[in-house]
Parts: C-alpha cells; sequence; structure tokens
C-alpha cells in the first residue's frame, strides 16, 4: 500500500508537537551529549598518546630538518585540537569507550520509544508498549551494527551503493518496533516497503536530509555566539530534533504502508457482491 507524503509530514510535525515527542528529543539530545563527550575523551587519549611518540628523544633523533619541522606543525596542530574538546569528561579511554557504549545502548531504547509512540500515535508515555523492550533494542542494536558495516563498505564501493542501501533499509527500526519483528525480517520489510513506495520515500529522504541541513545550520550560528559548551550542547539538541522528526516520518510512512497487511500477507481483494465460499451445508448444486 502507498503512503501519503502529505500526511506522513502533517503527522509528523504532531508527533513532535507532543509531550512524548518532546521527552524523546530531550533523551535523544541528553544522550548525544554524552557520546560526544564519551567520544571526545577518547579522541583525546589517542592524541596525547600521539604527542608522546612525537616527544620521544629516541623518535626525533631519526628525523631529518624537514621530518622533524612537519612534526613540530603536527603538534601545533594537535595542541590546537586538544583544546577544542569543551565536552571531555576526562575520563580514560577504557572508561570513556564503555560510557559511549553505555549511551549508545540507551539513545537506541529512546528510539524505540519513539518508534512506538510515533507509530501508534501515543499521547503520553502511559500509552507506550514497553513489552519486549529489550528485545526490540537488542535487534535494533544489531540491525544498526551491520547497517553501518554495510553502509561503509557500499560508500567505498563508489559511494552509491551506501545510499542506496540507506534507501531501502530507511524503514528497518520502525518494522522491529512496530512489527516486532527480527533485525533480519525488518530488513526485508523495509525493502518491501521502499520499493514499492519509490518517490515517497525519495521525499521522506529529501525532506529529512533539508531539515537536518537546515538545524546543522542554525548550529553553526550558535557555535559563533555561544561558548563553547552552549553551543556544544545547543548542536546536539538541534540535531535530536531533527532526527525525532525523521523518525516520526518513518514511522508514520511505515504504519501507512503496511496497514492493509497482515502478518506479512498481501491485501485480501475485496469479494464481488453475492459471491461467497461455499459452505458443507450447501450441498451440491
Amino acid at each position: 500500500m502507498e503512503f501519503d507524503i502529505g500526511d506522513v509530514v502533517n503527522d509528523g510535525f504532531e508527533r513532535l508537537a507532543t509531550s512524548v515527542g518532546a521527552v524523546v528529543i530531550v533523551g535523544w539530545a541528553l544522550f548525544g551529549i554524552v557520546r560526544t563527550a564519551a567520544g571526545q575523551d577518547v579522541f583525546r587519549a589517542g592524541l596525547e598518546r600521539l604527542l608522546e611518540v612525537f616527544e620521544n628523544p629516541e623518535f626525533r633523533d631519526q628525523l631529518n630538518p624537514e621530518q622533524l619541522q612537519a612534526v613540530e606543525e603536527l603538534e601545533t596542530e594537535i595542541n590546537a585540537s586538544l583544546a577544542d574538546l569543551p565536552l571531555a569528561l576526562g575520563l580514560g579511554p577504557i572508561a570513556a569507550v564503555a560510557v559511549w557504549l553505555l549511551a549508545f545502548v540507551l539513545g537506541l531504547v529512546v528510539v524505540v520509544v519513539a518508534m512506538d509512540a510515533f507509530g501508534h500515535e501515543r499521547e503520553s508515555f502511559d500509552e507506550v508498549d514497553t513489552d519486549r523492550l529489550g528485545w526490540k533494542t537488542l535487534n535494533l542494536f544489531i540491525g544498526t551494527v551491520v547497517f553501518a558495516i554495510l553502509f561503509v563498505i557500499g560508500l567505498f564501493l563508489l559511494v552509491l551503493p551506501g545510499l542506496v542501501l540507506a534507501f531501502l533499509l530507511v524503514f528497518f527500526p520502525a518494522a522491529i518496533v512496530i512489527n516486532d519483528e527480527s533485525f533480519f525480517d525488518a530488513y526485508g520489510s523495509s525493502f518491501s516497503v521502499a520499493r514499492e513506495n519509490i518517490v515517497g520515500t525519495l521525499a521522506i529522504f529529501a525532506i529529512g536530509i533539508a531539515t537536518l541541513f537546515a538545524l546543522g545550520f542554525v548550529s553553526t550560528i550558535f557555535e559563533i555566539s555561544l561558548p563553547a559548551v552552549g553551543a556544544a550542547i545547543a548542536g546536539e539538541l538541534l540535531s535530536a530534533v531533527g532526527v525525532a522528526f525523521v523518525w516520526a516520518l518513518t514511522a508514520r510512512a511505515f504504519v501507512d504502508a503496511t496497514r492493509e497487511r497482515a502478518d506479512g500477507d498481501e491485501p485480501v481483494p475485496e469479494r464481488p457482491p453475492g459471491d461467497r465460499p461455499k459452505s458443507p451445508r450447501d450441498g451440491p448444486r
């Protein structure tokens, strides 16, 4: 079944305006800030380790004057990068990786809640279905990791395969949450919906990219006008608004596209008037 892109967009705005939509945005932004902070700690640890190598006398003794100058220029750039990590928590690399993974998983829980709320038009968290929350989060985790690997491979293959993959699997999170499917079955469901709604799916892609681009532009304005920490937090919040809007679009579109299917079957055609199945009581005619 095809979905109407106008209805999808209108419903997307309405979903964001609910209390559930607001909490989803704040939750995703919060875990995004934690992921960014932990990621900056990992980045900082790597840069500091690199500086230790560059400052090692044995290493510097092996360099000719040109190489030494290049290393010193690189050291200057590294020190500038170290000074531009406003959210870094000061964690060690192992602790930072653990915090990043925890925030990533909790972020996926937010995705599950968002897809259920947006897809089923929940007005409050009391209505959100939390049954099998762990199972859905696990499938979303595996599906996201597998998708990311395939997407990166596709980008290396002349970019286009990666973009096609993203197009075909854009609905797989909705399929996992709304239809309670495994990540593998969700890939198939997303492929079917995208294939049957090429124009509508392209429209969702275009609207989503335009929204994220516009919010990213606003974020750059905050980077100029706000302190580094405030700009980073504002950027995460704006990004969360755009991401939540895309979730609302894909959830509504997936529900509309699969509304007439039951357990993966094609819609049952209407029976002509007067034509009903025979019953054993009918007897021979």
